[in-house]
């Protein structure tokens, strides 16, 4: 019986180090990209990332790259901006992964000229199916001279069961 037990103890244990080496690993790698995706007061935003933020009640939009496409609305009253949208992972994504490990959504904000003046966190998932909808809102005040905005992301994501590492995925829509 001392045996049985001893060896009960260590597969536990060697499970719970899998597990946990995997979630090391999925969160250093995003973490290692949110410092230049969380860091980019002051650079510009890239053109075809461009949103023009409008007044005037309800408006909308779809913002897509190669991992997503998010469905957005929002309405802007002076500084305050109320936004709100749904995220939902391509089917290249659906295709080669079956779940998101970890997700961070963003949105940027720009003046006129492109300039990034700050970033705001929108939502965040865990351990989520890659072919579930994530939704999103929120009501924030932005910056005076806020024109533009964008979407920034990091992931990682992996294969069903024990077939895949986590794979991480990013979108910046700064340059330098």
């Amino acid at each position: 019986m001392k045996g049985l037990r001893e060896k009960f103890q260590s597969s536990s244990k060697s499970g719970l180090c899998v597990i946990l080496g995997m979630v090391i690993a999925a969160s250093s790698s995003l973490f290692g990209c949110q410092g230049s995706l969380f860091n980019v007061q002051g650079q510009s935003l890239q053109y075809q990332d461009r949103i023009m933020l409008k007044t005037g009640g309800e408006q909308s939009g779809q913002y897509k790259t190669d991992e997503l496409t998010i469905d957005y609305r929002y309405a802007r009253k002076g500084d305050d901006l109320t936004l709100s949208g749904t995220i939902r992972f391509n089917y290249s994504m659906q295709g080669n992964f079956s779940t998101i490990n970890t997700f961070s959504l963003a949105l940027v904000l720009a003046d006129a000229r492109g300039t990034i003046l700050t970033q705001q966190g929108l939502t965040t998932a865990y351990d989520h199916s890659v072919t579930d909808p994530i939704n999103f809102k929120t009501t924030m005040i932005i910056p005076y001279q806020t024109e533009l905005m964008s979407f920034s992301y990091t992931g990682a994501s992996s294969g069903a069961g024990s077939s895949g590492s986590p794979s991480a995925f990013w979108h910046n829509p700064a340059v330098r």
